[in-house]
């Protein structure tokens, strides 16, 4: 799991921060569809995470919106709601009751657990906090299927083939992994773009048309010890649906830059 330093420099960031490393509306619609939001009946999700994005789905009323994070700084940040329906606490060891939630939604976070293991210690974890039939909505962050060099991903920056500064630091974290059990250092992304610029973040933002503020967010990623563990999207379904705890219920997948690699994962507790 990612340290508490690491999240505090995002949090300070988190108003640069674009898609596809934050839902659009059409993710939000994709979440709502899947789940048959808004429906009639009053639901008890818990969110993990503090994305405002899912927090502001179209609950039906009466609905107890939860939500879990391991970071105060970033609750304090951009949690939007009550802070009394906020925990913070490790995904890994979700301390609520058995049963005590009827959907858990994720935006993105897998590739914030280590590999295999933090992947197995949080599909345990839902688990045990879902009720029967309880569903579990998560975008992923999907390494490409036939894998993607850095080099080529330099190429589609130099092109313009890249949505947004957010889709070319995703897309090179990923191409500098070596593994998904060993992840990537998150400070690569840093050392690399930072090398081929020079550090001339003007000039990089001259070239791509990218707002300077937004290629500034990658100051959050100097000097980071941490790790990221990026899967393929079948290796992701593996992990989640591998115990037989959860079965795939529904895959949606948007259009925004990015997308096909952004997929809405709808999964039911077996």
């Amino acid at each position: 799991m990612t340290s508490p330093e690491h999240w505090r420099t995002i949090s300070h960031r988190w108003s640069l921060v674009g898609s596809p490393l934050r839902p659009t509306r059409e993710d939000q619609e994709m979440f709502a569809r899947s789940l048959r939001l808004p429906g009639g009946v009053p639901r008890h999700p818990l969110i993990l995470g503090v994305t405002p994005e899912l927090s502001a789905l179209p609950w039906p009323i009466g609905s107890e919106v939860r939500a879990v994070d391991c970071s105060r700084d970033m609750i304090q940040a951009i949690w939007p709601g009550d802070m009394s329906a906020v925990v913070q606490a490790d995904w890994r060891t979700l301390p609520f009751s058995p049963g005590t939630f009827d959907t858990v939604l994720c935006d993105g976070g897998l590739h914030l657990l280590g590999y295999p293991e933090g992947h197995r210690q949080l599909v345990d974890s839902v688990a045990g906090v879902l009720g029967p039939l309880g569903k579990w909505a998560i975008r992923l962050f999907s390494l490409a299927a036939d894998g993607e060099l850095p080099e080529t991903v330099w190429q589609l920056m130099e092109a313009g083939r890249l949505g947004s500064f957010h889709e070319f630091k995703l897309r090179l974290l990923m191409s500098l992994q070596e593994s998904p059990a060993l992840g990537v250092q998150v400070d690569r992304a840093y050392d690399e773009i930072c090398g081929r610029c020079r550090g001339d973040w003007d000039q990089l933002a001259r070239q791509t048309g990218w707002p300077l503020s937004e290629i500034q967010t990658l100051e959050s990623y100097r000097g980071s010890p941490n790790r990221y563990h990026f899967l393929t999207e079948q290796q992701s379904l593996a992990a989640l649906t591998g115990e037989g705890q959860f079965r795939l219920v529904e895959r949606l997948s948007g259009t925004y830059p990015m997308a096909e690699r952004c997929p809405v994962l709808l999964l039911e507790k077996v």
